[in-house]
């Protein structure tokens, strides 16, 4: 009786290891099945936030400072020109085209805004003049294009330099000596030209002569 009573122990207690066992499975399984949902959740969730990116990079901006307007002095004009890619699916559209000039601080030195028409791929040139009282340093050049919920946003960087005095007198001087050459070569012209005319006239009027 006594071994029976054992053997039902023993059976009891191995019918609870093994419902041990299987819970442990089942909530290994669980646990496994709890990552794969989050990584899923985790990817579609990648999905969603680069779908919204496409859209709103519906408009797809650059710009470009050429090589020799990266470096320029107070007074002068910088050249950007911006290029738009529309990927609108209503074609051609009017944009809203703002443009700010910033220092390294993010004071704006220049803001200006324009409404344009652009279908597929557009570019566009614009000047601005760089004020006198500018400080030399580093600036950026930005340019936001928008359309209701659709915004594309580009800048390019540049400096202003300074021109010292002794600079702008040498500029001042190689003017005037250019314009000196010019007004030299101009007169010479003139006088060779006519030189050359009143010979051919002279010549024209010993050949009406001798007839």
């Amino acid at each position: 009786m006594k071994k029976y009573n054992y053997n039902k122990k023993y059976e009891k207690r191995i019918k609870s290891l093994n419902i041990l066992k299987y819970h442990k499975k089942i909530i290994f399984l669980y646990l496994i099945l709890l990552v794969i949902c989050m990584d899923n959740v985790v990817l579609a969730e990648k999905n969603l936030e680069n779908y919204a990116q496409i859209k709103k990079n519906l408009l797809v901006v650059s710009v470009e400072v050429p090589e020799e307007y990266i470096e320029i002095s107070p007074g002068e004009d910088l050249l950007a020109t911006i290029n738009i890619i529309n990927k609108i699916p209503e074609g051609r559209i009017d944009v809203v085209m703002s443009y700010n000039i910033k220092d390294a601080y993010g004071t704006e030195l220049i803001s200006k805004s324009e409404t344009i028409a652009i279908e597929g791929r557009s570019s566009f040139s614009r000047n601005f003049r760089i004020p006198e009282n500018a400080v030399p340093g580093d600036y950026t050049f930005n340019v936001e294009v928008k359309y209701d919920e659709n915004t594309g946003v580009a800048s390019q960087s540049f400096k202003v330099i300074e021109i010292t005095k002794e600079e702008k007198d040498l500029i001042k001087i190689l003017i005037i000596v250019a314009l000196i050459i010019f007004s030299i070569v101009l007169v010479y012209e003139h006088f060779r030209i006519s030189t050359i005319l009143k010979l051919s006239e002279k010549n024209l009027m010993k050949g009406i002569g001798r007839y």
